[in-house]
């Protein structure tokens, strides 16, 4: 029996039970968890291949896949035991289609006469053997086409004729919908790329919200557009991923009104603001808690890759915030280098119960943010005396935070008058809730709610209730900054009175510009010295003289100063690397260094930028990973 969307039918409290008991009716056949890293670690695969995100061997690849893969499938009785797995691009295919339902399924009728499933992907153990398999079927069906997908000539066009296009099954209608998924797939991707998407704790949670969300489609019967958020729409495609179990379950719970990917995409390409805000009031009436959350917030324009192309219809999915990640650390010698966690942090609040509205001034009640530990300067402030009487949640700050700030200090201040005559304000604390990154993180569902009840006094009574949700830290790379430090001589002393006389007043010789580097938490991790000037400096005798460029030299010390006097030191005596200047390029407006790793530094003056100090362009080849950094 359907049960009305009345607010008014149980309270609030009993209400978010009864529909989280009734999510429990939901059921998914397959391991949405293990096809969802599978999902994300072939979808990354992919986006390293461009070939493969359009142009003509995209093309090939969809026309493999329909005249030769789905055939040789079909013939060879996907009822038996043996599993095939196809080559790498019509992989790539198979998985786009399969990621809109009712194509995929009328598909396969129209020309096989029942729904082709089977796995897409295999575990590492089984891999070889379904691929040998499948090898050695295709090359006895197809004896001119290969297995594996020939790549394009440098220069120009292959000339010889695939067989898989000579043959009879594609039609336009087919590639134009085909070469659509694959644009799509790969604009979604940047989407959920980030690192902590992989992580347990948060596909977990992706998993049990994207339960809910097939709860709430089926409570709304198509009366209210239901826009999925990123980590929902993750699980929503991993299911996809296999036809035959989508299908049983979605029929199952849902019946023929089930929502397909198609549909879904229409709606995404029509959203609004509104349109979200109507799902989310949705959500928090059913379930009671705020539809969105850390790692899947709403942003009007996604922030993607401009080498990536962005299907429109994914311009406006609420998605996460993005930062470059790395999937290892590249410190794998140096002790001294920290490495750098980051997480995403969402924060709602929302009134313990409602009230009526008072006539106090709309500015007299805020809240403050700020880090248990570190960025003690950072403080946020924002006005609370439109959310203070509202029983639905609001979203107040998504951002992202160091895992070494700890936590959150959320307190409510009130400004009250200190004088009669002329009101002077003064801030007092009603109210105060900690949250910390390792209470969250234990948390089954990395969210905690905590209540902020105002102190009593004669103008205010209410509670507040402050949720703060986060995603699993994950390494980020090193943040450092290098900051002017003290002249140095060429032992690497500080130029200094307190030198001379440990030296016993023997001259400082050398003059080598410093630059002292930080990392993200303030530790010196760094000293960079580049010589500039010979000659020696002695109590009031100073007598530099300039090194040409070709002599100038670059020293990378590991580690901080050795202070010997308040802030005077002397540079640690390990030299990580050093760098000589190239032929000077300085009609170019470009400078390069050889360092002793093999690297090279290349400079770039944008002189036609009357700001170009500030837009310095550098690029590193060379380097152990096999790539420039630019």
């Amino acid at each position: 029996m359907a049960i009305s969307l009345d607010k008014e039918e149980l309270p609030r409290s009993d209400k978010g039970i009864v529909e989280l008991s009734m999510v429990q009716e939901v059921s998914i056949s397959i391991d949405l968890l293990a096809t969802a890293k599978h999902f994300l670690s072939f979808l990354k695969t992919i986006s390293g291949l461009p070939h493969l995100h359009g142009g003509s061997l995209a093309i090939q690849a969809i026309r493999r896949y329909l005249n030769c893969w789905m055939p040789l499938v079909a013939k060879s009785g996907l009822h038996s035991e043996t599993t095939l797995m196809p080559p790498l691009d019509v992989q790539w295919v198979w998985l786009c289609h399969r990621l809109r339902p009712k194509s995929y399924l009328c598909y396969c009728k129209t020309h096989y006469g029942e729904l082709i499933g089977g796995p897409i992907f295999l575990e590492l153990s089984s891999q070889d053997a379904a691929l040998q398999r499948s090898r050695e079927l295709w090359n006895e069906s197809y004896s001119s086409e290969p297995f594996e997908m020939e790549p394009l000539p440098k220069h120009g066009q292959s000339n010889r004729k695939s067989q898989a296009s000579q043959l009879s099954r594609t039609s336009p209608v087919e590639e134009k919908e085909l070469m659509e998924s694959v644009s799509s797939q790969i604009a979604f991707y940047k989407q959920v790329s980030q690192q902590y998407l992989q992580q347990d704790k948060f596909l977990t949670v992706a998993k049990e919200r994207y339960i809910c969300f097939l709860h709430m489609l089926r409570r709304v019967e198509g009366r209210t557009a239901c826009i999925p958020t990123c980590d929902i729409q993750l699980m929503w495609k991993c299911h996809q991923t296999a036809p035959a179990g989508y299908v049983h379950d979605t029929q199952l719970f849902l019946g023929n009104r089930s929502d397909d990917e198609s549909a879904i995409q229409q709606q995404l390409s029509n959203t609004t603001r509104q349109d979200f805000e109507q799902t989310s009031r949705t959500w928090e009436l059913l379930f009671g808690r705020p539809y969105e959350r850390a790692g899947a917030v709403w942003s009007e324009v996604s922030n993607v890759d401009e080498t990536m192309p962005l299907d429109p219809l994914l311009k406006r999915i609420p998605l996460t915030i993005n930062w470059h990640h790395q999937s290892f650390d590249l410190n794998a010698r140096h002790g001294f280098l920290q490495p750098r966690y980051v997480l995403e942090v969402c924060v709602h609040i929302k009134s313990a119960a409602r009230r009526e509205q008072s006539q106090k001034r709309a500015d007299q009640l805020f809240l403050r943010m700020q880090m248990v530990d570190a960025c003690r300067n950072f403080k946020h402030h924002v006005s609370v005396e439109k959310y203070r009487h509202d029983t639905v949640w609001h979203k107040l700050w998504s951002m992202q935070c160091e895992a070494s700030t700890k936590g959150i200090v959320v307190d409510l201040i009130a400004n009250v008058s200190a004088c009669l005559v002329a009101p002077i304000f003064s801030k007092k604390v009603l109210g105060q809730v900690t949250v910390s990154w390792n209470e969250l993180e234990k948390e089954p569902l990395l969210e905690s709610a905590k209540s902020l009840t105002m102190k009593k006094s004669s103008h205010v009574s209410d509670t507040l209730v402050v949720l703060t949700s986060i995603t699993p830290p994950v390494q980020a790379p090193y943040l450092l900054k290098a900051l002017l430090d003290r002249v140095t001589d060429n032992t690497g002393a500080m130029i200094s009175k307190k030198v001379l006389r440990l030296n016993k007043n023997e001259p400082q010789e050398g003059r080598w510009i410093t630059r002292t580097v930080l990392d993200h938490a303030g530790r010196e991790c760094f000293i960079i010295r580049m010589r500039f000037a010979t000659g020696v400096w002695r109590r009031k005798i100073e007598g530099p003289v300039g090194v040409d460029w070709n002599e100038r030299i670059i020293h990378i010390h590991g580690g901080g100063w050795n202070y010997i006097s308040g802030s005077t030191g002397i540079a640690p005596e390990q030299v990580l690397a050093t760098a000589t200047p190239l032929d000077d390029e300085r009609e170019q407006y470009k400078m390069k260094w050889s360092f002793s790793t093999g690297e090279t530094l290349t400079i770039q003056m944008p002189i036609e930028n009357l700001e170009w100090e500030r837009h310095l362009r550098f690029s590193l080849k060379g380097n152990r990973l096999g790539v420039t950094i630019a």
